[in-house]
């Protein structure tokens, strides 16, 4: 068997046979390290940290948008793309009209981070039994903060398809007849969501039929020919509308963004089998997936008895939850109560449940338990609730322990 000589670059390790690494054959070894060199400067740049982070404008996306970082600048492309290193901050506009200014750059940019002035009261959430949670105060925001409930209706209505679903297409037409309109820089959002996207009636005199005042954005959508649309004054039918009546598609945007996070978050193990009366300590670790620009931040770690909490989205049980076996009901009965599968946070059982937290560290994304000593066979449960740096959002998983 030949030896093997082991070069060493910014690869990894070069195994190369005897007859190459010999003394009569330098020049093999020098041409095979430069070639992995070579390799290795021309891979992914993702993997070597140079490249800028990708990021999504919109949850579902949003093309046509023009985007601009201390480093980076362009216009989203294809789901939202935009790019940016971590740290940075962005602005993102179409023509004159900036939609979010100097914000944190992030992996996914929804309505809520618009207004900056919003952050701290979102990342602050709401605790109850050692859970933060943060729907209902994402809630409060798309329903009550006005620049951000107009600014996603307008947005939502500047959909060339008028399909939200698929995200929102902004055309290179749309998007110039936006920035050569008149109109464009006379847009406000800090209006009243009722007189947004409406037509305002002015006139002294009462007596007077009185003129049409459109308000600056009715009158930029209807100067704007959209590709699928008949007539090109056609605002009403395309939905230009804000504040309250723009929750629905805020959410919607959001739930996208939490769920596409949420993916790239796992507990190694899931699931834990542990003999009864076995008092070691163990350890879980939360593994992040292409969230290299989000790590963990801070982390919850709440042993319970009984049912698990309610996904703050979903309203079901959390990620990783078994629900229980559901018991006969009488196919007779109309009225029979459903099951119920998941409770809210101030309804957690803590107090019922054999666990013990022995340590929490964000810093190494990772927790440690044990169980009680005389600890009888059944199951146990810890929620574990992760937020991740530059996201206000709490992405919360179920770990399962089965005593046996």
């Amino acid at each position: 068997m030949q030896a093997i000589f082991k070069a060493r670059s910014g690869a990894g390790v070069i195994a190369l046979p005897q007859f190459l690494w010999s003394s009569a054959r330098p020049y093999a070894v020098v041409l095979i390290l430069l070639g992995s060199l070579f390799t290795s400067a021309c891979s992914d740049g993702n993997s070597g940290g140079d490249e800028p982070s990708v990021g999504y404008f919109m949850g579902r996306g949003m093309s046509g948008v023009t985007y601009q970082t201390e480093t980076q600048s362009g216009i989203t492309g294809a789901r939202g793309i935009y790019r940016y290193y971590p740290g940075e901050r962005v602005t993102f506009s179409i023509g004159p009209i900036v939609i979010a200014e100097n914000i944190q750059a992030k992996r996914y940019i929804t309505p809520p981070d618009f207004q900056p002035e919003l952050q701290s009261r979102l990342n602050t959430g709401t605790t109850v039994k050692g859970i933060t949670t943060y729907g209902e105060l994402e809630r409060d925001v798309a329903a009550n903060n006005r620049q951000v409930g107009n600014k996603a209706g307008f947005l939502s209505a500047l959909d060339d398809d008028q399909d939200n679903d698929d995200g929102i297409q902004l055309g290179e037409s749309t998007r110039q007849q936006i920035i050569d309109s008149e109109f464009a820089p006379l847009v406000d959002f800090d209006v009243d969501p009722n007189t947004f996207g409406s037509s305002i009636l002015n006139n002294d005199d009462d007596d007077a039929p009185p003129p049409v005042n459109f308000a600056p954005e009715t009158a930029l959508f209807n100067d704007i020919c959209f590709p699928q649309d008949r007539n090109c004054n056609d605002s009403v039918s395309r939905g230009l509308s804000g504040g309250n009546s723009a929750s629905g598609f805020i959410s919607k945007e959001t739930e996208e963004a939490y769920f596409a996070m949420g993916a790239g978050i796992f507990l190694i193990p899931e699931v834990l089998t542990i003999p009864a009366g076995d008092t070691r300590i163990w350890r879980v670790d939360v593994r992040l997936v292409k969230l290299d620009e989000h790590p963990v931040a801070q982390l919850q770690v709440v042993p319970y008895g009984g049912l698990p909490i309610c996904d703050p989205i979903l309203g079901d049980g959390t990620p990783g939850t078994i629900p229980p076996e559901e018991e006969e009901v009488d196919e007779e009965d109309p009225n029979a109560p459903e099951p119920e599968v998941c409770v809210d946070p101030e309804e957690l059982a803590i107090e019922d449940t054999p666990v013990v937290v022995h340590s929490v560290s964000p810093e190494t994304s990772s927790f440690e338990f044990f169980l009680e000593p005389n600890t009888p066979p059944g199951e146990a449960s810890i929620a574990v609730n992760i937020k991740l740096a530059n996201d206000y959002r709490w992405y919360l998983k179920n770990f399962r322990i089965i005593i046996q």
